[in-house]
């Protein structure tokens, strides 16, 4: 079971990771990534990259990182009344939410289901990194 649960962790991360370089928005025909946040304004709006981005990473080492990604795309939603500029007499342009916005809702969920922390895939990786390098004398 924990082998599972280990593999939804890298899935779950693997499918947030890919969501990002898919249409978040389409706007009268025109897609738009996740990283086109900008016309929302500032503040919130310009972590939401980031939040899905450290989301999708950490979530290959831990279950909590789809928390992360979670909050990043109810962030995305939370800020779309500011691109259409509701409160003006403007009518509003047909869009819909694309693909990497539903697949990003996967990944999470597919990573809430995984461990809460891989370990093993942890220890493989720091131990790789602080490896003592010995130097062999002929």
């Amino acid at each position: 079971m924990s082998a599972v649960r280990q593999m939804f962790s890298a899935i779950g991360g693997t499918v947030t990771m890919a969501s990002m370089v898919l249409p978040w928005r389409i706007v009268s025909g025109i897609s738009r990534s996740v990283f086109e946040v900008w016309s929302f304004g500032f503040g919130l709006a310009l972590i939401i990259p980031f939040l899905n981005l450290f989301g999708a990473c950490s979530s290959i080492l831990s279950r909590y990182g789809g928390a992360v990604t979670l909050a990043g795309a109810i962030a995305y939603v939370a800020s779309l009344p500011a691109e259409f500029g509701l409160g003006s007499n403007g009518t509003l342009p047909p869009s819909s939410f694309g693909a990497g916005f539903w697949i990003v809702w996967v990944g999470a969920i597919v990573s809430l289901m995984g461990k809460s922390w891989n370990l093993p895939l942890l220890r493989k990786l720091v131990s790789e990194v602080w490896k003592p390098h010995t130097a062999e004398w002929m």
